[in-house]
Formats: structure tokens, C-alpha cells, sequence
């Protein structure tokens, strides 16, 4: 446990420079960082997801506010989300942007959807990054457009991950990729002023 937290400080401190938006060159990827990803005010909706919802744990609460701020900042259509039903998660992003259709999909599902081009683009994916297929990546790059947002959960848990993580962060059909070391976000903004940034969260 010790050496858990030794390594956690260090990440911390190496990742200083990105966090709160230091040294972002791209206004969008700084507006991004500082005010959703960062962003430390707390919405009046907050109080009532926690009363809704008590028993949830510290950590996982930490994720489904992430996904509020990012749903309120895109104000999305559409939000797939890949993996198992979870209502907690469904009402934090239906909090944040009322217009929401939340769908949810198993992996399987999911892949052979892209493979068989039943899916028109995506507004925003939430996804453990171990449900994404190597062999499918291009092609789910290709269903995002200026406003797709990315997230994903797990991107360090094995080896596959991190390989996925990778792939999908050296592509040059992204924009901006966000390393909150747990979790990662792909956005698909600004094209011309790439960026890689790994931020304390």
C-alpha cells in the first residue's frame, strides 16, 4: 500500500504541468481541462445525485461527476455507453443534458454494429477501453465527428489496455487525447494543434 501511494505522488507531481491547464497551447484543449475535466465548483444537481444515490463509493462518484461535467459541456444527442445497464451513471449524464438518449450496448453488440455500419457517428462513448477491438479502432474513429467525446475507463488495468489506449491516442484522427491515468478522454476539436495531456485528476 505504501508503495502504491509513493507511486501515486510521483504521477502527481510529474503530471503538475497539465493540470488547471499550464502550458496547454490549444484554447480549446485548455477551456476543456480548467473547465470540465478540472472543474472544482459543484452544480447544485451534485446535492441531489447524492442524496438520490448514498451509497455510492467515493471513487465511482468521482467518474459519474466527471461524465456530468462532460455531458453538460457537449450537450449531446446521443450517448453510447458500452458494458452493463447503470442507472447511476444514466442519471448523472440525463442531470447534466436533459435532451440525452443514453444507449446502452454489450461489447459484442457494439463491434459488430461498427462492422456492419449500423452506426451513423457518435456524440459521446463511454467505454471500458478493454471492450474496444484493435481491429475495430479505425473504424470507430471514423464514426466520430468534430463534436465526439471519447471516454474511457481502464486504460492502464493489462496490457491490452494500455496497447488500445495508445493506438487510439497516436491516430491522426484525433484532436486531443486526456491521460487521467484511470481514465481517458478523446476529443476530436481542434485538429490543427494535436496534444497529448497527461492531468491529475
Amino acid at each position: 500500500m505504501m508503495k502504491l501511494n509513493i507511486k501515486r505522488m510521483l504521477i502527481r507531481l510529474i503530471r503538475i504541468p497539465h493540470s488547471l491547464g499550464f502550458g496547454v497551447q490549444s484554447p480549446s484543449a485548455y477551456y476543456f481541462i480548467k473547465y470540465v475535466i478540472e472543474e472544482k465548483l459543484p452544480y447544485y444537481l451534485y446535492d441531489d445525485l447524492q442524496i438520490k444515490f448514498p451509497d455510492v463509493k467515493t471513487e465511482n462518484r468521482k467518474f459519474y461527476k466527471l461524465c456530468f461535467r462532460i455531458a453538460n459541456y457537449a450537450q449531446a444527442s446521443d450517448i453510447m455507453i458500452i458494458g452493463d445497464h447503470d442507472s447511476v451513471l444514466t442519471s448523472y449524464i440525463r442531470s447534466a443534458c436533459k435532451k440525452a438518449v443514453v444507449n446502452f450496448s454489450s461489447c459484442n453488440d457494439f463491434t459488430n454494429n461498427i462492422n456492419l455500419k449500423k452506426i451513423d457517428n457518435i456524440d459521446i462513448l463511454i467505454s471500458d477501453v478493454s471492450y474496444i477491438d484493435p481491429q475495430t479502432i479505425e473504424s470507430l474513429l471514423q464514426l466520430c465527428i468534430e463534436k465526439s467525446i471519447l471516454i474511457f475507463t481502464g486504460i492502464r488495468n493489462d496490457k491490452k489496455s494500455v496497447q488500445v489506449w495508445k493506438s487510439l491516442v497516436n491516430d491522426n484522427a484525433i484532436s486531443d487525447s486526456f491521460d487521467l491515468y484511470d481514465y481517458g478522454i478523446i476529443t476530436f476539436m481542434d485538429k490543427q494543434s494535436k496534444g497529448n495531456y497527461s492531468i491529475n485528476f
